[in-house]
């Protein structure tokens, strides 16, 4: 059996990223580029996402590996990240990986499976990919949830409202129900808070049908704006994305020039790397092609 094509795999970020600007999904997607820097704040929280993979594989019914050996290797995989370049890189992810997995709220927990990705074939050449950051049983009442980890700079009532409608994890769920793998009864989502003192909050949320069905039906209708955006060649600039609240794009350097010109190659090698973002997908670690029955 062969991986799909690059072409014909869809997931969250892919859609996420040609909603947000299309060129900036041109650039990511099919350039297949990515800056050789990080923004401070998505390097650590990529960071921490790495340690707590490795963490999560090594005490996983597969890695039998105690606590202490698991974060011991969580926090050595997190230092080989590609991203972490420095030592203050590694300190400051440090600093927020390490009270998470020792906070009590984990003990409530077996962990089932981590950052397993997953291919669901939704009709002959589209396929959709989902890797939830772990699927968790409640130690007391036997219940499977998805659990997701959220950094931020801090925490409140409306950055917790975005946080529980945030359509990644629900689309995780929506997959999960496609392929009738897990019943899951609620997404269970930590949040590490980057402030002076680490705090962690575990926050579950109950598994809403509506909510399932909204992310389903955004993940179709995303899948048909990439490919109408594909087939018309319309990768043009959203102006509106080149600077958030977030900070500047990253692709920003790139968009004045034409996509021929020698400037335009010029900032790419000095500015950019190539990005596989189906590296991970080797066939060994993939589970086996779900189909969606839609």
């Amino acid at each position: 059996m062969n991986l799909p094509k690059s072409s014909n795999l869809f997931n969250y970020t892919k859609i996420k990223d040609f909603y947000e600007c299309p060129r900036k999904g041109f650039l990511l997607h099919k350039e297949r580029i990515a800056s050789k820097t990080l923004p401070k704040p998505l390097k650590i929280g990529g960071l921490v996402h790495t340690g707590h993979e490795f963490y999560a594989k090594a005490t996983s019914p597969l890695g039998s590996h105690s606590k202490e050996e698991a974060i011991g290797i969580g926090l050595l995989q997190m230092k080989k990240d590609d991203y972490c370049q420095t030592d203050e890189d590694y300190e400051e992810s440090a600093r927020l990986l390490h009270p998470f997995l020792l906070h009590p709220s984990l003990t409530e927990f077996e962990i089932i499976e981590a950052d397993q990705t997953k291919i669901i074939q939704l009709d002959s050449n589209t396929f959709w990919t989902i890797k939830p950051d772990s699927i968790l049983r409640h130690v007391l009442t036997k219940d499977l949830r998805l659990g997701e980890i959220k950094t931020t700079a801090g925490y409140g009532p409306k950055l917790q409202q975005m946080y529980h409608k945030d359509i990644q994890p629900w689309s995780y769920v929506a997959g999960e129900k496609l392929i009738k793998e897990y019943d899951l009864s609620y997404i269970q989502m930590f949040i590490i808070t980057k402030t002076k003192e680490v705090k962690v909050y575990s926050e579950p949320i109950p598994i809403s049908k509506l909510r399932v069905s909204h992310a389903l039906t955004h993940i179709i209708e995303g899948i048909k704006y990439i490919k109408r955006i594909e087939e018309g060649n319309f990768y043009q600039c959203n102006r509106n994305q080149c600077i958030t609240f977030r900070g500047e794009c990253i692709f920003n350097p790139l968009c004045d020039y034409d996509n021929t010109s020698a400037t335009y190659r010029e900032v790419m090698n000095n500015l950019y790397k190539p990005y596989n973002p189906e590296e991970h997908l080797h066939l060994e670690e993939v589970e086996i092609i779900h189909k969606a029955g839609l």
